[in-house]
């Protein structure tokens, strides 16, 4: 008996110890279930929610279709549904019905899918509609989506063999690595609710003034190699001359309207186009009601975590307690600039040191 029991201990210890080493969430992929990611030249890293391929149908997460590939994707968790387009063509996959329709209300029997904790849209389907080029190249094997036919695919192929085994091993090696510890010491009154989130990824929107604050956060994410969202009223517009706008889209940046009512956000549109030769169809309406932006063809912008507060410090903490909770890709959205450029390199080294990943905006 004794030895049977010891025997006992010794398998739990060591199921406890594998458990270890395996991170939270969904279990590493095979090499099997691998497919890597490409947006033009660009070899994406590998995540966890990679293509994969169901009934014969390659699918992608549908936040690839991004400003990369001069596109905008919006998940609605209250209309459930996705929207996904550019300037030629737009797709809502509705995902309660499993079905998809066209700006024109065409129905189409291709859907999206959950996987792996993320949404997924069939890429074929989306590239043939949005005008893009798509192939599936069997190095890899690789899914790669080019907004423009005259990509260089030479250059890219011979590249692409050379990146893999770099790419594939910091996925391994994610697998098994351990988040250190916040060192952040909070002397807030307020209490911070506990991280006890895993592989969050993160984006950033920014209410703009266009103003001194605006350079700020745009200095700070050009360091760390970052897109993000950036909204404008009318009165920002109205107030400058050109340079922040034309440095937000040459940098990579996106850019959306703070309105409520169409006729201004299509005055806003003009001003964008005059000075940097861009328009969105992304509008924050700041709770206001949305049908007549809709039925002019306007797409509502949905921060999944808005980030209160005044100061740095009131910044900080907000942030903290929101991604508390967060799971998957959320959008992180800051209303107040001013306070935002004094607190974004702590909010930037608090994501560093935690299971979090600041990405692009998409």
């Amino acid at each position: 008996m004794k030895r049977f029991y010891k025997q006992f201990c010794i398998v739990i210890v060591v199921v406890l110890a594998l458990s270890l080493l395996t991170p939270a969430g969904h279990p590493a992929l095979d090499d099997s279930e691998i497919i890597y990611t490409a947006l033009n030249n660009r070899l994406l890293p590998l995540v966890d929610a990679c293509p994969l391929v169901r009934d014969g149908v390659t699918y992608v997460t549908y936040d690839n279709f991004n400003s990369e590939l001069q596109c905008v994707s919006v998940y609605s968790a209250t209309n459930k549904n996705i929207l996904i387009y550019n300037w030629n063509y737009m797709l809502t996959f509705d995902l309660a019905k499993n079905t998809s329709t066209d700006q024109s209300g065409n129905s189409y029997a291709a859907h999206a899918i959950s996987a792996r904790g993320s949404i997924y849209v069939p890429v074929e389907f989306v590239c043939d509609h949005l005008g893009l080029n798509y192939t599936y190249l069997s190095i890899g094997p690789t899914v790669r989506i080019c907004s423009d036919a005259d990509v260089d695919s030479s250059l890219f192929k011979q590249t692409l063999t050379a990146s893999i085994p770099t790419i594939l091993k910091k996925y391994r090696s994610s697998q098994i690595s351990v988040a250190p510890t916040d060192p952040t010491t909070d002397t807030d009154d307020d209490p911070v609710s506990p991280v006890v989130t895993q592989n969050v990824r993160i984006n950033f929107a920014f209410a703009s003034n266009l103003d001194a604050s605006t350079q700020t956060i745009l200095d700070l994410l050009d360091k760390k190699g970052l897109s993000a969202m950036f909204l404008v009223d009318e009165n920002a517009v109205r107030h400058t001359d050109g340079d922040l706008i034309r440095r937000l889209i040459g940098g990579g940046h996106s850019v959306a309207i703070i309105a409520e009512d169409p006729e201004t956000a299509l005055r806003i549109n003009d001003s964008l186009k005059l000075m940097a030769k861009t328009r969105t169809r992304s509008v924050y309406a700041d709770g206001a009601d949305f049908g007549d932006l809709a039925r002019a063809g306007f797409l509502s912008f949905l921060p999944d975590l808005i980030i209160g507060g005044s100061t740095a410090n009131q910044i900080l903490r907000s942030a903290k307690n929101k991604l508390s909770t967060a799971s998957g890709t959320v959008t992180l959205y800051f209303p107040d600039s001013a306070a935002a450029a004094s607190a974004l390199p702590e909010v930037l080294n608090f994501i560093k040191t935690g299971s979090f990943e600041a990405v692009d905006y998409k």
